[in-house]
């Protein structure tokens, strides 16, 4: 049955390091603690698409089902330093349904691995078909300092990605700056945060900009053409 209220979820790694705290409700949210050290602050998860109601970012949520498991396994590598890689994550995958019209339902999956973190979302068949095209990528990456970045920027969606990447704070990037990935923060001087993607499928590609407030980041989308 439906989790009503707020409910709070807490992911660990393996090892302890990373921890994932989910709070999901009126809103749907996100932190990241590594190792003692806040990494990323409460921060919103969303979708908006075309035609359609956003998902997640404003949207209350309720919780249908929660699944978790731990993954170890070993693949092997065709380039870089490790011919074998140990893939050691605790999952969650978390199966929400909006409690307003139309009432759909996705899916997030969380891992947390010993040395990082990350989080997919899956949209049901029924859901896709709602929501054909997605406009923009509503997560946001709140910190809790005006943190040193290593940042690359590109005049647009089609340039090739190699640039030289430059240390600068991250409020002073440009809010209309398209900036490639990986971006790294400085989140202490024990504490190093790299952030891109992985194992997409049928996704635009992703950029971030200058979050709406201070000491954030905000996903940009590659748009259709």
């Amino acid at each position: 049955g439906l989790y009503k209220g707020t409910k709070e979820k807490t992911i660990m790694s393996p090892n302890g390091n990373a921890q994932i705290n989910l709070k999901i409700g009126e809103t749907l949210t996100w932190n990241v603690v590594f190792n003692g050290t806040q990494v990323i602050n409460d921060s919103p998860i969303g979708l908006d698409f075309l035609n359609a109601p956003s998902l997640g970012n404003g949207s209350p949520l309720s919780v249908l089902k929660m699944t978790e498991k731990t993954i170890n396994e070993t693949w092997n590598n065709v380039y870089g330093k490790r011919e074998k890689v140990n893939n050691n994550a605790n999952e969650v995958v978390v199966e929400l349904q909006e409690t307003l019209f139309p009432g759909r339902k996705f899916n997030l999956i969380f891992r947390a691995y010993n040395d990082g973190v990350a989080f997919r979302f899956f949209l049901p068949e029924k859901t896709a078909a709602l929501c054909r095209m997605i406009t923009n990528d509503r997560a946001e990456f709140k910190f809790a300092e005006n943190h040193s970045v290593w940042a690359t920027t590109y005049p647009s969606f089609t340039t090739g990605q190699e640039s030289e990447f430059t240390k600068q704070n991250m409020n002073s990037l440009n809010v209309n700056a398209l900036v490639g990935l990986p971006l790294l923060v400085e989140i202490s001087k024990n504490c190093y945060a790299a952030f891109t993607e992985a194992n997409i499928s049928n996704w635009a590609g992703m950029y971030f900009g200058k979050g709406e407030q201070n000491n954030s980041l905000q996903i940009k989308l590659a748009p259709l053409g």
